[in-house]
């Protein structure tokens, strides 16, 4: 039989020391001594460098190879000589079409602006500056009817009576009568319509047609006559 376990007893605790040498072995390895506990000395604290720059020399420069921020890209600056171009060209355009309009304006005041077919009335029959302006056709006031009308200088031909603004242009012209009617007949100028009572009346008309009959056209009082061909015309005179 197995005895119980005794109480009271206890067993045999193991002793603190330093090791002993067992008897025939190696000597026992000396004890390095417990450091004391305590705190460690504390390092340092590094200051800060100052805002504005480092201490002693320039501020770190990233590796060899590294890539550091992109330099900040200049603000755009404006060509003010591109705005000078375009103010130039714009103020060149409006220029001109405000003289073109002023153009058209002064040309339909003093007879520009007649077409082929209207009529003028000649109001300054000189050759060297003439005058004329609008007028109906076959009234008192019309002295010729715009056969052709041209831009700058024109050779209207003998038969027709001309006036022109140098420079712009010129108007070819037939007279605009009736039988009945009596013109001038000036040895410089055009010859206009004026009363047959007029001492300057010279000739009167006896023959109108719309064709270029010429001396067929007309009768046996005429003196003279003219026709032309465009518009097909024959005007016949006699003397006053």
């Amino acid at each position: 039989m197995t005895q119980p376990p005794q109480f009271g007893h206890y067993p045999q605790q193991p002793q603190w020391g330093p090791p002993q040498q067992v008897p025939g072995g190696p000597p026992p390895m000396p004890q390095q001594p417990m450091p004391q506990q305590g705190w460690a000395p504390q390092q340092p604290v590094q200051q800060m460098p100052p805002q504005g720059g480092y201490p002693g020399g320039p501020p770190p420069q990233p590796p060899q190879g590294g890539f550091g921020p992109p330099p900040p890209m200049p603000p755009p600056q404006k060509s003010s000589a591109g705005t000078l171009k375009v103010l130039k060209l714009v103020g060149t355009v409006v220029l001109g079409i405000v003289l073109l309009v002023v153009g058209l304006i002064v040309r339909s005041m003093d007879g520009g602006g007649i077409a082929e077919g209207e009529c003028v009335n000649v109001t300054n029959a000189s050759t060297v500056r003439p005058q004329w302006e609008s007028a109906p056709c076959g009234s008192q006031e019309s002295d010729y009817k715009v056969a052709e009308q041209h831009d700058g200088r024109a050779n209207c031909g003998e038969e027709y009576a001309s006036v022109e603004k140098r420079g712009d242009y010129a108007l070819c012209m037939v007279p605009d009568l009736k039988v009945g009617d009596c013109t001038d007949d000036p040895i410089t100028g055009i010859a206009v319509k004026i009363s047959c009572s007029a001492p300057d009346a010279s000739l009167e008309v006896t023959t109108v047609v719309n064709d270029s009959r010429g001396d067929p056209a007309c009768t046996d009082e005429a003196d003279q006559y003219q026709a032309w061909n465009k518009p097909p015309l024959t005007i016949c005179w006699k003397s006053v």
